[in-house]
């Protein structure tokens, strides 16, 4: 298991011009089965990226992201044909933020992941309460280093509820 710290991790320009030009291969990303019952609260409480290539690590990532709930069964992963990623963006201290894996490309023996943060815009009306939002994918397997292209966006208020 790898993981990137509390910092973005920026491609190389030539790595990101490359697969914005439709470099490399695009990867199939696959959701994982059980893991959307945390986007918004995982037990993951610090922004970091996760690669996962092994079962004792996809075990241990599980049981930490289902830290304060019932944990449902450890989904399957053929990691002989499959790279599990997790991005999470940490403790929030409010509803309204959201994290994606937008897109993910193969690009030589590596990949390329696309992920999009997003923030509730200022004065936007907001739940209460700590979240911590995580996005999960499977993609092909490949041997090498994964490179994060990193985007921020704020999203549109919605009005209160009646």
């Amino acid at each position: 298991m790898k993981l990137l710290g509390h910092g973005l991790v920026l491609a190389p320009i030539a790595t990101a011009l490359a697969c914005a030009a439709g470099g490399g291969t695009r990867a199939v990303m696959r959701p994982v089965p059980g893991a959307a019952a945390v986007q918004l609260t995982s037990g993951l409480h610090a922004r970091q990226r996760i690669i996962v290539r092994d079962r004792a690590d996809w075990r241990d990532v599980w049981t930490r992201m289902f830290h304060a709930q019932a944990e449902p069964p450890l989904p399957e992963i053929d990691f002989s044909r499959t790279v599990v990623v997790i991005a999470a963006m940490g403790d929030k201290n409010t509803g309204g933020y959201a994290i994606h894996i937008d897109d993910a490309h193969l690009l030589g023996s590596g990949a390329v992941v696309s992920i999009t943060e997003t923030a509730p815009a200022g004065g936007c009306w907001v739940t209460g309460g700590v979240t911590a939002p995580v996005a999960v994918v499977a993609l092909p397997w490949f041997p090498g280093k994964v490179e994060f292209l990193e985007h921020a966006a704020r999203a549109a208020c919605q009005p209160p509820p009646p």
